[in-house]
């Protein structure tokens, strides 16, 4: 259930405690079982499904990236460029480059 809502809900700028009332389990219950089924964390597996779409998105569009942001569920670009470039290892200007024919 907790996957379900993080997958649906993620580019909605949830967070961990968003996740947390509305499945009934304790934080280290919900830490321990994603950890041992996914090998990340809730946090991380809420940022890996934005990056998800904000790949997707860079790809088959030319939004801005401030409107990427925005429907991947960051409250600000600069964060999104951030977290692209420590998690893709590229920044999102270069991946749309390299993603785009």
């Amino acid at each position: 259930a907790a996957l379900s809502y993080i997958r649906e809900h993620a580019c909605s700028g949830i967070s961990v405690q968003d996740v947390l009332n509305t499945v009934p389990v304790s934080r280290s219950t919900l830490e321990r079982q994603l950890r041992k089924y996914l090998k990340r964390s809730p946090q991380q597996e809420i940022r890996h499904v934005q990056l998800k779409r904000a790949r997707e998105l860079l790809a088959a569009t030319d939004l801005p990236l401030e409107r990427i942001a925005s429907l991947c569920g960051f409250k600000h670009p600069e964060y999104m460029h951030v977290v692209f470039r420590r998690e893709i290892k590229v920044t999102p200007g270069e991946y749309r480059r390299t993603a785009q024919p």
